[in-house]
C-alpha cells in the first residue's frame, strides 16, 4: 500500500508542502484533491497519508490543534511522524539526550490554549491513525495531549514523548470495535490530578495492548491514576510498564498482564512479576527531567520479552538477556561484555 507524504514546518527552514496548520487541517477535511501545496488528499483514500513533521535544528514546535472532522479516511490510516531524520531518536547524542521534552533535538507538536494537539471527533470515518516518534505537549489545562473517540479506530502510539497538565494525557474512546496500541512511550502527567492513559468502551468490543511505557505524574497526584479505565469493559494486554507518582498505578484489569513496575507498595498491576517500592531518584537520571534508566535502577533486566517490541524507544537493543521495564534499555552491560570478551583474548583497545 502507497504512502502518500504531506510535510508540514511552521516555522524554521525547508520547503514544506504546508507551513500553516490551519491549511493543512482545512483542506485535510475536506479530502481536497486539489491542495494549496503538496500532493492530492484523495477524495475517498485509497492509500495512507502521512503528516511529516520538519524541524530546524532550533526550538522548531508545530503549535495548535489538529482536528479529524469530515476526513474520509475509509478503513485507511493517518500517519504523523517526524519527517525523514528530524525526529528526537534520530538526534546525534540520542542516547545521552535526557528523555524529556525538548524542542531543540527533535519534531514536537505543542499546544497551549487548554485544548488538544490531536482530536478524532466526527466525520466519514471509520479510520485508523498512528503518531510515532513525535514530542507532544498540552498545557494550559488541556483534556489530554491526544484524543480519539468516535469513529476513529485503531489508533496506535508507538515511542513518543508525551507532556500533559490536563485531564489525561492519552484519552482513547472508541465507538466502534477495535484494536489499539500505546507502545514504547515516555508519558509525563504534570498537572494535578492528571492520569497518564485512559481508556474507554463506547460501543463494540475494544482491546487495548498497552505495552513498555513509562507514566510518570510530575505535578499533584490528587485522584490521579497511571493506566485508567474510565469507562465500559476493555479487554487487552499490559506488559513492561512502569507508572510511578500516581496515587493509583492501574484500576483497569486487562486480559493478561505482568513485569509491570510501581512506586507504590503493591497497587493495581497484577501480581506476576510486578517491581514494587520504585524510588523515582534512584530508578532514573533524574525524576523530573530526564528518564533514562540509571545503572542501579529496579527497572533493570526484570520485563519479560514476550510482548512488546525488541529495541526501545529510540532503537536500542536489549542490553541482557531480559528486557528493562518502562521502554528505556540501560545499555553499560552490554559495553561491558564487550571489553570482557576482546581482554579475554589478550587483546586491550
Amino acid at each position: 500500500m502507497a504512502e502518500i507524504v504531506h510535510t508540514l514546518a511552521v516555522s524554521g527552514t525547508g520547503s514544506p508542502h504546508y507551513s500553516s496548520l490551519a491549511t493543512l487541517e482545512s483542506e485535510m477535511n475536506a479530502n481536497d484533491t486539489t491542495p494549496s501545496g503538496g500532493p492530492s488528499w484523495e477524495a475517498t483514500w485509497s492509500d495512507n497519508h502521512v503528516i511529516a513533521v520538519m524541524h530546524s535544528g532550533s526550538s522548531d514546535e508545530v503549535s495548535g490543534r489538529l482536528g479529524l472532522n469530515g476526513v474520509t479516511m475509509n478503513g485507511f490510516r493517518l500517519i504523523i511522524r517526524p519527517a525523514t531524520g528530524d525526529g528526537y531518536k534520530d538526534h546525534a547524542s540520542a542516547a545521552t539526550n535526557p528523555q524529556f521534552y525538548d524542542n531543540t533535538i527533535g519534531a514536537c507538536w505543542k499546544e497551549t490554549t487548554g485544548d488538544y494537539c490531536f482530536l478524532g471527533t466526527s466525520g466519514s470515518i471509520p479510520g485508523r491513525v498512528t503518531i510515532q516518534d513525535m514530542q507532544l505537549k498540552a498545557t494550559g489545562g488541556a483534556n489530554a495531549a491526544v484524543r480519539f473517540a468516535n469513529e476513529v479506530i485503531a489508533t496506535h502510539l508507538y515511542r513518543n514523548i508525551i507532556h500533559c497538565d490536563g485531564l489525561q494525557a492519552i484519552n482513547l474512546s472508541p465507538w466502534t470495535t477495535s484494536t489499539s496500541i500505546i507502545e514504547g512511550n515516555l508519558i509525563l502527567a504534570t498537572g494535578s490530578g492528571t492520569h497518564g492513559v485512559s481508556i474507554e468502551n463506547n460501543g463494540g468490543t475494544q482491546t487495548f495492548n498497552v505495552l513498555d511505557n513509562c507514566l510518570v505524574m510530575t505535578g499533584t497526584a490528587g485522584s490521579s491514576v497511571g493506566v485508567n479505565l474510565a469507562s465500559g469493559t476493555c479487554g487487552g494486554t499490559l506488559y513492561n510498564n512502569f507508572a510511578g507518582g500516581f496515587t493509583t498505578d492501574c484500576d483497569w484489569t486487562p486480559t493478561s498482564g505482568t513485569h509491570n513496575g510501581t512506586t507504590a507498595a503493591a497497587g493495581g498491576f497484577g501480581a506476576t512479576g510486578r517491581v514494587n517500592n520504585v524510588v523515582l531518584a534512584d530508578a532514573f537520571v533524574s525524576a523530573t527531567v530526564d528518564f533514562r534508566l540509571k545503572a542501579a535502577s529496579a527497572l533493570l533486566d526484570v520485563g519479560t520479552n514476550s510482548f512488546g517490541p525488541s529495541t526501545d524507544r529510540i532503537g536500542q537493543a536489549i542490553s541482557n538477556t531480559t528486557k528493562d521495564i518502562g521502554g528505556w534499555e540501560y545499555q553499560a552491560a552490554a559495553t561491558f561484555k564487550l571489553l570482557t570478551r576482546v581482554q579475554a583474548h589478550g587483546a586491550f583497545i
